[in-house]
């Protein structure tokens, strides 16, 4: 049985969070109480701790990822199969209580509502010791491969950064490893779980905001950035992430707890 633990990674320094991160807590903790759901969102440090104690045969590659992002992907990987439980993205939205529908399940993927991609990793589910987390990362491990280009989030690439996450450690990795497993995989379908932004419907059970904002790079490259506007016209990162959260096509009216 999946155990009533609600996962989630994210800074500890809490003034580098993206503004809809906030609003996307408060949704689960709304939907999952923390009566009967334990609710824990760790930092960097932690998890590198669990790799390190408790993954250490995977150490030295999870040293050589030349992206922030692609640790925390490899370590939420770890946490669920160490403890189980739910895992979220900070920015997946929650509208119902879904433990119900997949608690009998050993281990549960998202379906992606991106073209280019058929699983997504912002939302997953186990019970602790599912094989397939072990699986999987003995297959991230087989194939990864070096980033070509300086892994400067600022500079341009021969190979698209994105791309290269993607491929190593995220979703592409996820989507060919769940097509060619040997057990049946438990998929939550787009419709209900990952639709798109700024469509509502009540059989909506959760939602992707898409901040995109991956780890530790970005955030750094986000404030250097903030820095070359005027001074003034940002208070802070936060009002930086929001004015430019706001401006996008398809903002969804309940990312910000507000009306867009």
């Amino acid at each position: 049985m999946i155990p009533k633990l609600i996962h989630s990674t994210g800074p500890t320094d809490k003034s580098k969070w993206h503004p809809v991160w906030n609003h996307c807590i408060e949704s689960w903790k709304k939907q999952f109480s923390e009566r009967e759901y334990f609710h824990f969102n760790w930092t960097d440090e932690e998890l590198e701790e669990l790799v390190k104690e408790d993954y250490s045969q995977y150490w030295d590659l999870y040293q050589s990822f030349p992206f922030h992002i692609m640790k925390i992907d490899f370590a939420e990987y770890c946490l669920l199969h160490k403890y189980g439980g739910i895992y979220h993205d900070l920015d997946m939205y929650c509208y119902q209580n879904f433990y119900d529908d997949i608690k009998d399940q050993d281990f549960v993927v998202l379906e992606s509502c991106m073209n280019d991609e058929f699983i997504q990793n912002c939302m997953m589910a186990s019970k602790a010791g599912d094989p397939f987390w072990i699986d999987l990362m003995d297959e991230i491990k087989r194939t990864f491969y070096n980033y070509p280009d300086t892994p400067d989030v600022k500079q341009g690439k021969a190979l698209a950064q994105d791309f290269y996450i993607k491929d190593t450690t995220a979703c592409y990795m996820l989507t060919r490893f769940t097509l060619r497993y040997n057990r049946p995989v438990a998929i939550l379908p787009k419709e209900q779980y990952n639709p798109t932004c700024n469509t509502y419907c009540p059989s909506h059970k959760t939602k992707h905001m898409l901040t995109n904002t991956w780890g530790k790079d970005y955030i750094d490259a986000n404030i250097e950035n903030m820095g070359t506007w005027e001074p003034g016209r940002f208070k802070d990162l936060q009002d930086w992430f929001k004015q430019n959260y706001v401006n996008r096509g398809d903002l969804d009216k309940d990312a910000l707890g507000e009306t867009a």
